[in-house]
């Protein structure tokens, strides 16, 4: 297949998606990346990169576009909303220097789903199908982990995803448990596929190990918790429930 990948984020920024497309370019399939200019986790551009920087490179045999967009910084909210913004409205512009056809556009959706602009540009372009990978919950995120709680934002948000979701051919999910909220969206239930993240081969099932299973005493309740910590994952929450 030839597949155009949507994803704000790309290598050298470090992501799920960058395991999954070099993954699909090992397997034959052709591979195209519309993204950004690399920021994420620092507090600027990433050496090499910036707003002057070429629009265009190669990254093992798979030529990348990248659309200008101004840094994350420190991750304020203002610098949030101007990252975000700016790539859901300038990597449009990228799209017609993209060449080739496309039998699928696949879209990396974290935060923000404003990513599904420029998918949409691309599929009215190359009329090709979307298939919308969904990492965020949106705008349950706004609330989650950025605290907005104003009625127009969230509305205007939430009218925006159902839009780009009805776009798409199909609305993957990351989480099975996603699928009821965005059913609540209006989204019918044979548009939404379950499809987890991938692991790499490193991870494989433990047979018991006598120095873990001190921590899991059977008189006791336990929890384990595996993933990030950060805002969103309200940690307090988990350290409550005890």
């Amino acid at each position: 297949m030839n597949i155009l990948v949507v994803s704000q984020y790309f290598y050298p920024e470090n992501f799920k998606i960058n395991d999954l497309i070099f993954s699909l370019k090992k397997r034959g399939h052709q591979i195209t990346v519309l993204t950004g200019k690399p920021n994420y986790s620092k507090t600027h551009f990433f050496e090499g990169y910036g707003w002057k920087s070429d629009d265009f490179e190669t990254i093992n045999d798979i030529p990348v576009y990248r659309a200008n967009l101004f840094s994350r910084r420190n991750g304020g909210a203002f610098r949030l909303f101007l990252n975000y913004i700016s790539f859901a409205f300038l990597a449009p512009l990228k799209v017609r220097k993209i060449k080739g056809s496309f039998d699928a556009i696949f879209v990396y959706q974290t935060s923000p789903v404003t990513v599904g602009i420029p998918a949409i540009f691309a599929k009215k372009l190359f009329k090709t199908p979307i298939y919308f990978w969904v990492q965020d919950l949106w705008p349950e995120s706004l609330t989650a982990a950025g605290g907005v709680n104003n009625k127009l934002v969230l509305g205007f948000f939430n009218s925006l995803t159902k839009w780009i979701y009805n776009q798409s051919k199909k609305v993957l999910i990351q989480s099975d448990g996603f699928r009821e909220y965005i059913l609540n969206q209006g989204i019918p239930n044979d548009k939404i596929i379950f499809y987890p993240n991938p692991t790499e081969d490193f991870y494989k099932p433990f047979q018991e190990v006598k120095e873990y299973q001190e921590f899991f005493q059977n008189e006791f309740f336990n929890i384990v918790f595996a993933g990030n910590i950060g805002e969103a994952q309200s940690f307090k929450t988990i350290i409550r429930s005890y």
